[in-house]
């Protein structure tokens, strides 16, 4: 999978995302989620880690439950989800995964 961002192509984390080769997602059993500014202020997006390996595993356009809902659909077998405080988050997971186990991480309490 390669990154294709549209928008804000100027900042270096962004560039370096869009030409990185990413391996194949493997269902994540312990997946963090956590939002990620594109422009600090203006633009994020949500970034997904599995915990297990503590690597990102995706990156998601926006902050809202409809990408992670999309997301969460093609890996259902989440078990355990570390996220922040966010409604959206949390509203996403318990539609798509409502067995998961939802915990706040450990930045956030």
């Amino acid at each position: 999978m390669v990154f294709k961002f549209d928008f804000y192509l100027k900042t270096t984390v962004t560039r370096i995302a869009q030409k990185k080769e990413l391996p194949a997602i493997k269902q994540p059993v312990n997946l963090g989620v956590d939002d990620w500014a594109f422009r600090k202020g203006v633009n994020y997006g949500t970034v997904l880690i599995d915990k297990e390996t503590s690597r990102p595993i995706d990156l998601l356009s926006a902050r809202d439950s409809v990408n992670l809902k999309e997301w969460l659909k093609e890996y259902p077998a989440v078990k355990i989800v570390t996220r922040d405080r966010s409604g959206a988050y949390s509203s996403a997971i318990n539609e798509i995964c409502p067995d998961a186990i939802q915990v706040a991480d450990r930045f956030h309490l």
